[in-house]
C-alpha cells in the first residue's frame, strides 16, 4: 500500500509490463516518431512496435499525408 495523502493506494496489482505499455502509448499520443518510439522501447525492429502500438495511432498516416499535401499546394 502507498499512501496519497488521502489514504491509501493498493498497488499490487500494478506491473512493469503495464507501465512499460503506458509510457510507450503515451509518447505515442503525444505524436512521437514511431522510430524514436522504438529506440525508447529497445525493440529490434519498427514491426514490433507497430504490430504492437500502430493500432493506437489510428489518424497518425492520415494527418502525415494532409501535411505532405499542404507542401505540394504551396
Amino acid at each position: 500500500m502507498v499512501s496519497n495523502g488521502m489514504g491509501a493506494l493498493d498497488i499490487s496489482r500494478v506491473h512493469f509490463h503495464s507501465l512499460r505499455h503506458t509510457f510507450i502509448t503515451l509518447l505515442l499520443a503525444r505524436h512521437t516518431p514511431p522510430r524514436d518510439v522504438q529506440a525508447i522501447a529497445g525493440h529490434s525492429s519498427i514491426q514490433i512496435t507497430m504490430n504492437t502500438y500502430g493500432h493506437l495511432m489510428p489518424g497518425y498516416y492520415q494527418e502525415a499525408a494532409r501535411k505532405l499535401d499542404g507542401l505540394v499546394k504551396e
